[in-house]
Formats: C-alpha cells, structure tokens, sequence
C-alpha cells in the first residue's frame, strides 16, 4: 500500500543501488502490488482496504516502512495500534488478522485516514480503477499485481484495462 509517489522514489532508489554495484538497472523488475475496489459499496470498500492497512500498519516493521515512504504522519498508526492492542488481547493472537475476520475489524480499520488509502489503492468504478492502476504503471512499475478483491469483482477492471 504505497502511493505512486512512494513507489517512485523506490524503484529510483533500487535502480541507483543497481548502478551503484554494476549491475544494469535494465535488468531490474519491478511489481507493484495495488488493492483495487471496484464497483463496490463503501462498506466492503472499507472492510476491503481499510482492514488490510490495519493488518499491515499493525506490523512496527511493515507500518513504520509504509508509513515512512508514503510520507503519512505515524499519529494515526499510533491510535491504530492502541485499538489493535485491545483486539489482540481479547484474541490471546499475535496478529489480528489471523484472530479476525476483515469485517470484525472495521472499528479499528476507521482509525486508517481514507486519504492514505484514496492515495495508495484503485477505488471507484471499474473504470477509475483502471485509471488509478495506469498511475502506478506510470511510475514506471514493469507490472501491476492486483490483491485483496476477487478475481469476479476485478473482471470489468481487466476487460477495460486490455482495451
């Protein structure tokens, strides 16, 4: 879950550490893993990407990189994992996401800002989807990986991205 931004700036970064040990940046491939939610209710949206971030946002190692190179302020992650810490503890889990179902943890997952996952996921119709998902492959990604909808609630996406 990065922004298009963040996605940039790394693959200049591995591209620089490719040059930086005479390894030809050309040869370099770059995926990037996008959650789209098309055509979906606002609800399953929120239940879709809002309660993934959390799962990964919870993670110090994940959340904190996330974070860190999507230039988001830590503060919500900070009250997200307070809530997740409470979750955690009602579960006797490490992880909520393995205790949990994406829909229990919609309390939570409000704790995301919309704007982090407006900026780092393909929302809207199957249309805007494909917009968004061009925006990343602009970056300059070799491919785009689509996770977290199912391939049904994706089919108008492909057919109107192979158009």
């Amino acid at each position: 879950m990065m922004t298009p931004e963040a996605t940039s700036r790394s693959m200049a970064r591995l591209r620089s550490a490719c040059e930086r040990i005479d390894w030809d940046p050309a040869t370099l491939r770059i995926v990037q893993c996008v959650m789209p939610a098309p055509d979906l209710d606002e609800h399953e949206t929120r239940a879709l990407a809002h309660a993934r971030a959390a799962t990964y946002l919870q993670a110090p190692e994940d959340g904190d990189a996330l974070v860190r190179v999507s230039g988001w302020d830590r503060e919500p992650v900070t009250h997200l994992r307070a809530a997740l810490r409470v979750a955690q503890e009602s579960s006797g889990d490490e992880f909520v996401d393995t205790a949990f179902h994406r829909r229990q943890l919609l309390d939570a997952a409000d704790r995301v800002p919309d704007s982090w996952m407006n900026d780092s996921c393909a929302f809207g119709t199957s249309r805007e989807c494909v917009e968004r998902l061009r925006a990343f492959r602009e970056t300059g990604a070799d491919e785009i990986a689509t996770y977290g909808s199912t391939p049904a609630q994706n089919a108008k996406v492909i057919a109107q991205w192979l158009e």
